[in-house]
């Protein structure tokens, strides 16, 4: 069989090679892979190319991204990099939140977030994402109260259109699921006091992949899954799976954390765990079957069960296909993380 490309420009992969995504592992241009609360997302000319995306969503007017970027950001992410292969977004407004990306030369990305002093009430939650969509979409060009966050804007572009693309089977034709693995850091982090529930001053890292209806199903049919799975939670729990309904799509997210009891993820030999404290180089590698998948479906409908009463979430795994990933940093107001990724794969497992 020929070669076809998922990631036109950066690697091929065989129609017989398990491998659906592969880090590049030279330099990604930070100059034209980077977005602000880019509007719409995704951008039509992003499908099948790996990208980074700051959300700040209490200026999303008035983020300003600045490249080449010439502060250090080793203290925070471990990594130094030429200003060249490094980007900063900071309200024009005031100083935080801020966040920092790198794209090396030898195919590490580097993410800073700070959210030290930013408004609780206009910016609750801001994410730093490493992504890519191999499936066609349409763009999200609305947002209510003015922002929609990385979770929602993905995720009501893949759910309210599917269309023709690379939606990869994973669970059917003897497929028996997905595998993911990556190295990661995270050499710095901290966090406020949390004095008050309405001041949880969280920093943590998940990893997500996307779970769809094949593209061509109805509209009224089609189905999506935030599949996440948490690898860093600072001072959390990072050992209890959960199930949520996304706010603003009111989509299923399915959380299971890498931890060797999870019911929606199994460690493969040689993975680190999900950590609470900061750390330096590790592997995280685990695997995600069918049984996993609809293990967690079920939860969330018995979680749930009012949200779904009026309409049909496919029980098997077989009914969806993957279309794309992101890792996301993420932090409430009062945190701070650096992380550093590389060497991440996600491949399907063959019978």
């Amino acid at each position: 069989p020929q070669s076809r490309s998922i990631f036109p420009g950066q690697s091929k992969v065989s129609m017989l090679d398990s491998r659906i995504y592969t880090q590049p592992v030279a330099a990604v241009n930070v100059s034209t892979h980077f977005f602000s609360n880019p509007l719409p997302w995704p951008l039509p000319n992003m499908t099948g190319v790996t990208a980074s995306v700051a959300w700040q969503r209490g200026d999303t007017g008035g983020a300003m991204l600045t490249t080449p970027f010439t502060q250090d950001l080793s203290l925070w992410t471990g990594q130094r990099a030429a200003a060249v292969e490094q980007a900063m977004v900071q309200s024009v407004v005031k100083r935080e939140p801020w966040t920092a990306v790198q794209f090396t030369s030898d195919g590490i990305w580097g993410a800073a977030l700070n959210t030290t002093g930013a408004d609780q009430t206009a910016e609750h939650l801001t994410t730093t994402t490493l992504e890519a969509v191999w499936q066609g979409v349409r763009s999200q060009n609305h947002a209510p109260r003015g922002y929609m966050d990385a979770h929602t804007r993905l995720v009501a572009a893949l759910s309210q259109s599917p269309s023709a693309g690379t939606c990869v089977d994973a669970f059917g034709n003897g497929r028996r699921g997905f595998a993911v693995e990556l190295e990661m850091a995270a050499p710095f982090a901290f966090h406020e006091p949390r004095v008050l529930p309405s001041k949880p001053a969280a920093i943590y890292v998940s990893l997500s992949v996307y779970l769809h209806t094949p593209p061509g199903t109805p509209g009224k049919q089609a189905q999506f899954i935030w599949y996440s799975t948490p690898l860093f939670d600072l001072e959390r729990d990072v050992e209890q799976d959960h199930v949520f309904i996304d706010i603003f799509s009111r989509k299923l997210i399915i959380s299971g954390p890498v931890s060797g009891r999870s019911r929606y993820n199994t460690p493969t030999a040689g993975s680190s765990l999900a950590r609470n404290a900061t750390f330096g180089l590790l592997r995280f590698s685990y695997e995600v079957t069918a049984a996993h998948v609809e293990q967690g479906i079920r939860d969330g409908l018995a979680r749930f069960p009012s949200h779904f009463e009026n309409q049909s979430l496919p029980l098997n795994a077989s009914s969806y296909c993957v279309p794309g990933y992101s890792i996301e940093l993420e932090a409430t107001p009062g945190a701070g993380a650096g992380i550093s990724v590389r060497g991440l794969n996600i491949s399907i497992l063959g019978s």
